[in-house]
Order: structure tokens, then sequence, then C-alpha cells
């Protein structure tokens, strides 16, 4: 808009893209240079340069070819979540939205404006939809009131914020307008902070494994080549991926992840669990912190939220017919058991080469509850008497199927 009387002037089409493109690059440097800003900065440079040219260019092209010059700049973007999620929105409106405002035109500028909102949302959450689930675990259920809300808002919070900075340079910003300013803001933080309020249209732990998550896109694009042209074809492999996606799910029903035993890893804390077919179950120390409450939550999400029951800590317990010996502080066991899997917590007191001698381990597994200063000197005891040692510090979480 600051530039339009630019675009009057000879070449001016030229000039105006070449100082947005400047004043891009100069907003990346004062911010640091950033993944997530260069990924913003890079789209709309080749955008602005493409209308420039003056030449008729996809945009799906021009995106394209940014994506290219970051991923050869490095490679290790497309391993970044942000790097995956900003491009998927921007891929997803380009080629969703306008589909969506084809089907209804508004007769006044209120209602174009909330219908463009309304479909740019839409589309965006088409996109992004599996590829969220599948990270966080998680679909936000109010998306659709808070982007129509957020982004007016936003759009007039960022306009008269330059204005405001502006004015503030030149020390003549009126504090009625500054005041205005931060009661805009308020505003915005205030509805953004009662929307993560509400947890009941925050829906958690949806199981989502890789798997589905590619038959969902596949899905998607299917459904899409459906809404672009209604034909035989287009409409048997949308019903043929829909079909693929209904039995990926039988199967995860019917056949679930292979059971297992697990001792976990969190600092200062100790908790095993045993999967069995649908069943879980988690053995819990008698107070269970936030931290542990979320790693509980997280452990049954990735085992597409099966059945669990939680149990307090034991002694001793039996998983495949080998005994399981989790040693506390107190350092207690039965003396009769022998070959057990032993698992070291909360810095045990016993004499580990003794206690080998005496009931033969065929495992010693250390956890986070434990000094590393103790996880050390037992590692060296296992390696002089050949005992396999696994320490959750180093290796993470143990598992034993």
């Amino acid at each position: 808009m600051l530039l339009a009387p630019v675009t009057r002037l000879e070449k001016g089409e030229i000039i105006r893209s070449i100082s947005i493109v400047l004043s891009l690059w100069c907003y990346a440097l004062v911010t640091g240079l950033s993944a997530s800003v260069c990924r913003a900065v890079t789209m709309f440079s080749f955008f602005a340069i493409a209308q420039a040219l003056g030449r008729k260019t996809s945009t799906i092209n021009t995106l394209s070819l940014s994506f290219i010059c970051l991923l050869m700049y490095n490679p290790l973007y497309v391993l970044q979540v942000g790097f995956q999620l900003s491009y998927l929105a921007v891929l997803s409106i380009i080629t969703i939205q306008p589909k969506l405002a084809s089907y209804y035109t508004p007769s006044n500028t209120l209602t174009k404006l909330l219908w463009n909102t309304t479909t740019v949302t839409i589309a965006a959450q088409i996109g992004l939809g599996p590829l969220s689930i599948y990270y966080f675990n998680q679909f936000p259920g109010l998306f659709f009131i808070t982007n129509i809300i957020v982004l007016p808002l936003l759009g007039a919070v960022l306009s008269v914020g330059f204005v405001v900075v502006i004015l503030g340079c030149l020390n003549i910003l009126p504090d009625s307008m500054a005041k205005i300013y931060g009661g805009m803001i308020a505003i915005l933080n205030d509805f953004i902070t009662w929307v993560a309020a509400q947890d009941a249209f925050l829906f958690k732990e949806i199981s989502f494994p890789k798997t589905f998550l590619f038959i969902s896109y596949g899905v998607i694009i299917c459904l899409l080549l459906v809404c672009k042209k209604w034909n035989f074809k287009n409409l048997m492999s949308f019903l043929g991926s829909c079909g693929i996606a209904l039995g990926v799910l039988t199967i995860m029903k019917v056949y679930p992840t292979p059971g297992h035993l697990i001792v976990f890893h969190k600092y200062k804390q100790t908790l095993l669990g045993v999967k069995q077919k649908h069943q879980v179950t988690l053995f819990v120390p008698d107070s269970i912190t936030p931290a542990l409450a979320s790693l509980i939550s997280s452990y049954k999400t990735a085992n597409y939220n099966s059945s669990s029951a939680q149990e307090k800590l034991p002694k001793v317990f039996t998983y495949k017919e080998t005994p399981i010996l989790i040693l506390d502080s107190v350092g207690v066991f039965p003396e009769a058991l022998q070959e057990p899997v032993v698992v070291l917590t909360q810095n045990t007191q016993i004499h580990l080469a003794r206690f080998i001698d005496s009931v033969s381990p065929v495992r010693i597994i250390a956890d986070g509850s434990n000094y590393k200063s103790y996880v050390d000197r037992w590692r060296q005891t296992c390696i002089e008497k050949k005992i396999p040692f696994h320490s959750t510090y180093e290796k993470g979480a143990f598992i034993w199927q």
C-alpha cells in the first residue's frame, strides 16, 4: 500500500518489488535470520521477483523454486517440523482455497472478507491436519473461530504497529495512540489465552502412525481430484483410498503393537510398563509428578491408547517367565531369587559385585532415578563381571520385546 504510488513511475513495478525484497531481508537480519523467518522471506521474495518480471508464472512453481533453493542451502531443513508445516500450509491454500471460494460469491465487502478468511482457514487446516496430528497428537477444535477473529485483528495490529514504530522513532507518538495500540494487543492476547484455556475443544492423545499419515494425504489428494473433475476414475480412486484407510484402522485394532517390557527414563523418577496385546500395565511410584503423567500419556498415545491399568511399583514381578527385580534405596531382595533381570533405582546402596555373585542376574538396568556417579560405578562392575548393562541416561528407555 505504501509503495503503490511507485508503480506509476517508469519501471515502477521493478522498483516496488526490489524495495519489498530488500525490506523483507532487512527484517530477517534484524530478527537474527531465524529458520522460520528465512523460509517466509524466501517464499515472498520469489513471489515479488516473479511479479516484477511480469511473466506468467504458476504460484506452485514459484513456491517450488523457493523450496528447492532452501534445500540446496541446507538439506536438513526438510526434517524440521516448522519447514514442513509452513510449505504445506501455503501449498494447501493455493491449491484448495480457490476451489472452496468458487462455491459462493459474496455480495458485499464484509461478507467477502469473512468468506475469504473462512476458506483460507479451512484450506490450511485440511492440508496441515494430518501432519499436525502426527507430530503433536492433538487437534484444535476451535481453529475455525480463532482464525476468523485473530487474522483480521492481527492485520490491524501489524498495520497500526508499523505506524507506531515510525512515530516512536521520530519522537512524535501521541500517548492516546500508544494506549489504543496497547489495548489492541491486550485484546488479542486475552482472546488467545481464553481459547487456549478451552480444553474441552482440544482433542488430545490421538494415535496417528506414519502409515496412516501417508494414507490420509492420499485420501485428500483423491478427494481434490474428484472435486476438480467428477468422473468414474477419480471417484474409484477416492473410494479406494478410503477403503485402504479403513483397512489400516481395522488392522491397528485387531493386531496391536508387540508386547514388551519397558523401563522408562525420567530424571529422579522410576516408571516401568508391561504391554500385552491391548492391555498396558504401568508400575508407578506412590506419587506421580506432572512430568511423569505427561510421559504416561505419551506412552499410551504411542500404543494407540490401549486400555491401561496402574499398579504400585512392586519389588518383584515376572515377565516371559523371567523374574524382574526392582532394587530401590533399601536394597532388600528375596534370597532365593536366581537369574533375574535387575532394575537399579533410587540410588540403591547394595554392594553390586556381591549381589551379582549371589543371584547371577542376566541383565542389569539403571534408570534415571540414580546419580550418574553411581551409574558409572555400576557399569564398571558389570563390565568386570561380564553382565549386560543398560543405562537409560545413555541409551534411553530399555525395551524388551
